[in-house]
């Protein structure tokens, strides 16, 4: 990381709120759905008791808003579980594929001031990379209906040294330059025609940092600070980088047979701008706030264009309604603007439900491949909570 970044996030922090400690409630009691901050602890106490046994996992850190206004907040278990460091709210996670927005949102930026069009062929900005004769363009790799397969699916079998397993079996730790990154996977055949089928794609989510860094003449990491984190007053937010001091930062934890080890390192050139961030509940809540009520990050042409599912040539909606780095799910009759993460040791959600002007986060550092990641799981029973349905079907009790 430059200095003058460094910098940045210092200045951030000397004017960032105090960051707290225990249950934090808005000064006016402001509720949930009828629910108060006391209720809403109470619930949640009794569902994370059990849920941390169970799921087995290490601790998280929750946060509920209304509008403006914290509602609730509160970290359970355990940061660090070998010596024994309780969980914070200021606990920094890494967040995997949250990240996912951010890099949505820095190339609507680019859009805006012109830069480059979402509509545009990607080979515009890499000409270099083989589209197998077929037309890919920016808004393909965000909506993840390029075709171009998800470099965690390719050469799983036949090779040690392949994507695969470095995400699934975690074993890669080497630093990877784009060049070698992107040759495990662009070579590979097209999974589809480009825009008529639909399938997640990290590798398409590589490809865009690399056109946010061809075209703003920044790193992708410099960009992010200087653009998103730094006018959304995210101070506890970084690209993770494992040499630096963090403080509060958690370690990550993996569940192999129902026990909690250490999660594998993994570079953070793999993940990179599909996933290499890092953040607190309070930086989240700082970003949905920013990004979702105001016009500080995007106009609001920009911003209908983020959150309006996309649609494949045939007309049809994109399965999960993704549109663009986020997905507007439909939770118990309401609208939900989302994305779950999830990567070695941690798992993540943050939620915006605009109808009731909500928003949901969870921050876990356990991670366990063989399920539903546990952040996942824990925010559709709060949220569910929080909107009067059904939570048995989440309900570790």
């Amino acid at each position: 990381m430059s200095h003058s970044f460094v910098f940045i996030r210092k200045i951030l922090m000397l004017v960032a709120m105090p960051v707290l400690c225990c249950l934090s409630v808005s000064a006016n009691e402001v509720g949930v759905n009828g629910k108060n901050a006391k209720d809403i602890e109470q619930w949640v106490d009794a569902y994370v008791e059990k849920a941390l046994t169970e799921g087995p996992a290490a601790g998280l850190t929750i946060l509920v808003a209304k509008g403006d206004d914290v509602v609730f907040s509160k970290a359970y278990g355990f940061a660090d579980l070998e010596n024994k460091t309780p969980s914070k709210i200021g606990t920094v996670y890494r967040i995997g594929s949250l990240t996912k927005q951010f890099t949505a949102v820095a190339l609507l930026q680019l859009q805006e001031q012109g830069k480059l069009v979402l509509g545009d062929d990607i080979r515009k900005y890499l000409p270099d990379y083989p589209t197998h004769g077929e037309t890919i363009t920016i808004a393909d790799i965000l909506h993840h209906t390029s075709g171009i397969k998800n470099y965690i699916r390719v050469g799983f079998s036949d090779s040690r040294i392949a994507p695969g397993r470095m995400v699934n079996d975690a074993e890669y730790r080497l630093e990877l330059r784009p060049e070698e990154m992107t040759s495990f996977f662009r070579d590979e055949p097209l999974e589809f025609m480009p825009g008529e089928g639909w399938n997640y794609s990290n590798a398409g989510y590589y490809l865009a940092g690399l056109i946010i860094e061809k075209v703003s003449g920044l790193s992708y990491e410099e960009y992010v600070e200087t653009n998103l984190f730094a006018p959304s007053a995210m101070a506890h937010s970084s690209y993770t980088n494992d040499e630096e001091l963090v403080e509060n930062r958690a370690r990550g934890y993996k569940v192999v047979d129902g026990k909690l080890l250490n999660a594998n390192a993994l570079s953070m050139s793999v993940p990179y701008s599909a996933g290499a961030l890092s953040s607190t509940v309070g930086d989240l809540f700082k970003w949905n706030r920013v990004l979702h009520k105001s016009n500080q990050l995007l106009n609001s042409a920009s911003y209908s264009q983020l959150i309006t599912p996309g649609k494949l040539k045939n007309g049809k909606t994109v399965p999960l309604n993704y549109a663009l780095g986020i997905a507007a799910a439909n939770r118990d009759g309401h609208v939900s603007i989302l994305h779950p993460g999830g990567i070695n040791g941690f798992s993540s959600m943050l939620s915006y439900f605009p109808e009731n002007d909500m928003t949901l986060v969870v921050l876990t550092n356990t991670y366990n491949k063989k399920s539903r990641s546990f952040a996942d799981v824990v925010e559709l029973a709060v949220g569910a909570y929080l909107l009067d349905a059904d939570t048995a079907q989440f309900d570790f009790r």
